[in-house]
């Protein structure tokens, strides 16, 4: 997934320069047209989204700055013997388990949505009507949309009049009527009617990839004001532990003269 998700964006930034051709309604791109494009980067393939794998996911929630405080700390007390008292990792090993479940059970459900789901499409290639996978179209292509068709990529009228309902993308319930010169805004569907539209945003320029993409992300909530000093005071804290844990250690068991064991335990305790 993780070299899938590169090899897409490597496409993406090294797309050719390929002019923009204003095919016919009726005669749509050559084949040679249309290989032309598909070389040059300019094809309908899906993009996967910026985000963390299972990997990423299990790593940024097992090697946090604290969890590697508290291991430091059950291993001193382990060291001493006395095992009782690191039972508090009980706790530290579920608290990274429900983190873990939580970002997977997020990922997978964001890892549903789709908003293109047509897998094939009606597109003229060399004057004549053919039926490709969505990602087998390119930008420039004439495609023949009519009642209960996806529209796969943005495109604009050509020819004909339609109506398409948005409220998958857009919210809006109504009906829009298309006629020559109107652009079609990919994911949505022609409810009546038929046109042909050439493809003007394909891939990840078009609206509905852009919509998925930015869907997919997962980002973190905005802190409040007192969210933000309080993870401010727990990160000073969390610095300020180490340095003044081995001065309590060092005066349990050199001041107070406890032996090594209670000093430890005391000092991991506090």
């Amino acid at each position: 997934m993780e070299f899938g998700r590169k090899k897409q964006d490597n496409e993406k930034l090294e797309r050719r320069k390929v002019p923009v051709l204003a095919a016919g309604p009726s005669r749509g791109l050559t084949a040679a047209q249309a290989a032309e494009r598909m070389e040059a980067g300019w094809s309908n393939a899906p993009v996967e989204p910026p985000g963390k794998t299972v990997g990423q996911i299990v790593a940024s929630n097992v090697f946090t700055y604290f969890n590697m405080l508290f291991l430091i700390f059950a291993i001193c007390v382990l060291a001493v013997g006395s095992w009782q008292n690191a039972m508090f990792m009980g706790i530290i090993f579920a608290n990274t388990a429900i983190g873990i479940t939580q970002e997977l059970r997020a990922k997978r459900t964001l890892d549903k949505l789709i908003l293109i789901t047509a897998p094939k499409g009606r597109v003229i290639r060399d004057g004549a009507e053919q039926k490709l996978l969505t990602s087998q179209l390119v930008r420039d292509d004439v495609v023949i949309l009519s009642a209960g068709s996806q529209i796969n990529a943005d495109a604009i009228v050509l020819e004909g009049e339609c109506s398409v309902n948005e409220s998958l993308i857009t919210g809006e319930a109504d009906e829009i009527k298309k006629t020559e010169g109107s652009e079609l805004l990919s994911g949505s569907f022609v409810v009546s009617g038929e046109c042909r539209a050439r493809l003007i945003r394909v891939g990840a320029d078009s609206f509905a990839n852009k919509l998925t993409v930015e869907a997919k992300k997962l980002k973190a909530p905005k802190q409040s004001e007192m969210m933000q000093s309080l993870t401010k005071l727990v990160k000073w804290i969390g610095v300020l532990i180490i340095p003044l844990g081995t001065l309590m250690a060092i005066k349990e068991i050199v001041w107070i003269g406890r032996d090594i064991q209670d000093g430890v335990v005391a000092t991991v305790a506090s």
